[in-house]
């Protein structure tokens, strides 16, 4: 008896949907890294766990807002903090440049915004023209604690072009990391040598960095200390590569291609 072509592909097809039916029930989370893409990339020790704002924290600091605001502004929280991650909305409160606008708000606002405690500061870095519906500037802080910079945490106050009265869009990645060690253990050239160990008989050559931060681990709920470095291998023609090194124990946490995303 022959067994037809199409019958044999039928019974395979099935095969491979059982099996991968079998995976992503028995196994979710290792179904869900082959969906993203993505491993579980290893977690430092000394890693502090991030705190998150209780709605009760929250409901206090928005009627505040409103009461001195007005309740016009509207404003999205990140469900990974509790901090606000937008918030827009127009006054007249506010006279002068957009810069001391900014300066201003963001004064006025730090216990909201996540950035009140101890240690924390916003380092003004670019002003640039938006590109958000009512035009004006846009100028971007960072967030830094103890000195060092919060990895991609910034805060971008978009501020109009009416002098009469200001609207305001600021979008924010404030991350709260209070508790962090602050004081590495590793000299940045160490650092460097690690780096190289991981390409032998190439010539590594930095393009960006040792540079020491603040580094939130990937499912935003660790941060800890680390070393951001860039590098490029002549033998690759120049590919650069991004390593992340804890800046306590010298164990690479990440080390990929730029360019081989």
């Amino acid at each position: 008896m022959s067994i037809s072509t199409d019958f044999i592909r039928t019974a395979t097809q099935c095969i491979i949907a059982l099996f991968l039916f079998t995976i992503f029930t028995s196994c979710p989370a290792a179904a869900q890294d082959s969906v993203d893409g993505r491993s579980e990339k290893p977690v430092p020790s000394d890693a502090v766990r991030v705190p998150y704002r209780d709605l009760e924290t929250a409901e206090k600091l928005w009627n505040a807002f409103e009461r001195k605001y007005g309740g016009d502004w509207r404003h999205d929280d990140n469900p990974r903090t509790g901090l606000p991650q937008t918030i827009s909305g127009c006054t007249r409160r506010y006279r002068g440049t957009p810069v001391d606008v900014a300066r201003t708000f963001l004064e006025e606002n730090k216990a909201l915004l996540g950035v009140a405690q101890p240690g924390y500061t916003l380092h003004y870095v670019e002003t640039e023209e938006s590109d958000f519906v009512f035009g004006g500037v846009k100028l971007v802080f960072q967030q830094r604690y103890q000195g060092i910079d919060v990895w991609l945490a910034e805060i971008a106050v978009i501020v109009d072009d009416d002098k009469r009265k200001r609207c305001l869009r600021i979008i924010s990645s404030v991350w709260p990391v209070e508790g962090v060690a602050t004081t590495p253990r590793l000299t940045a050239g160490a650092v460097l040598q690690t780096i190289q160990q991981q390409h032998p008989g190439e010539s590594v050559v930095v393009t960006e960095g040792p540079r020491l931060v603040i580094v939130r681990s990937g499912a935003g709920q660790l941060a800890y200390l680390a070393f951001v470095n860039v590098v490029g291998q002549h033998e690759r023609l120049g590919s650069p590569w991004l390593y992340v090194v804890d800046a306590l124990t010298g164990e690479i946490l990440e080390g990929r291609s730029l360019v081989l995303q």
